[in-house]
């Protein structure tokens, strides 16, 4: 089952309700391919995004891709993307992917199980990684999830659009010494994921409305560039480390984009709609 990675629609920070008492869920970045394939991609930055966690997502997921009056054969795949801090399973691999699979017993696998045709996969990218000689598109890209210097990013994209931020001359010429040290934390897109020490920072300098605090520069930071390019995956995953309310990230966006003259917001508009 390749995954079909032309996206047709996404969402961010998309929240499932349940009903009831039942847990909600909220996924950081929701994609629909052109073939009508489901990711949901999640960036980690907890010591370990548990197995219990993922089966509770993935069911909440299923739960709405089939609409009333479909047949089951006409259920998407379906894939669960974790970008996790650490090495879940422990074996010092970059990824683990997990498929459903036919066994001889509940107690254990044995042999070569064969693997159930549901069309669903779950897949651990280990962002603790590293291996000198690996030098496979998996692995670079995880060495620049942690990188700091665009230069020695070996993800062109990510090279590109981080080093507009801190290289071009407009993007210096914006910078002031408050905002700059936030460029950095732009995860995925253009940065790396936070560490625990600066998680840990971001909580003693006023929890939520210290991390609240940092995003709105973030995103300040990507506008005064007024390069598309850069703000749009500024926007699209720089909520993923700060939890804020996705009514609430809309409304900051927003504010920030007329504060800085920001003119281009039909593609901002877009983002949010979808």
């Amino acid at each position: 089952m390749p995954i079909e990675l032309e996206a047709k629609t996404f969402r961010i920070q998309e929240v499932i309700l349940s009903p009831d008492d039942a847990k909600d869920v909220r996924f950081d970045i929701t994609v629909n391919t052109k073939r009508n394939d489901r990711i949901v991609l999640e960036v980690e930055n907890r010591k370990k995004f548990g197995e219990l966690r993922l089966r509770y997502y993935m069911a909440k997921q299923d739960a709405w891709l089939l609409e009333k009056g479909k047949i089951y054969k006409e259920l998407p795949d379906a894939y669960n993307i974790v970008v996790a801090r650490h090495d879940i399973k422990g074996d010092g691999e970059p990824r683990y992917i997990m498929r459903m699979c036919y066994v001889k017993s509940l107690e254990e696998v044995g042999g070569n199980p064969s693997i159930v045709p549901d069309g669903k996969a779950a897949i651990y990218i280990n962002a603790a990684y590293e291996n000198e000689d690996d030098h496979s598109p998996l692995a670079n890209l995880i060495h620049d999830f942690k990188c700091n210097d665009p230069e020695k990013m070996k993800n062109e994209i990510l090279r590109k659009h981080s080093g507009i931020l801190k290289q071009t001359k407009e993007g210096q010429d914006d910078m002031t010494t408050e905002i700059e040290p936030t460029v950095d934390r732009i995860p995925l897109f253009a940065g790396r994921l936070l560490t625990d020490e600066e998680r840990m920072e971001e909580r003693k300098e006023g929890s939520k409305e210290g991390s609240y605090a940092t995003l709105r520069n973030m995103i300040v930071t990507a506008m005064k560039t007024k390069k598309e390019e850069v703000v749009l995956p500024v926007i699209l995953c720089g909520n993923a480390n700060h939890d804020m309310p996705p009514d609430k990230y809309k409304e900051l966006v927003m504010s920030v984009a007329k504060q800085v003259g920001y003119q281009k917001v039909d593609g901002i508009k877009k983002l949010f709609s979808v």
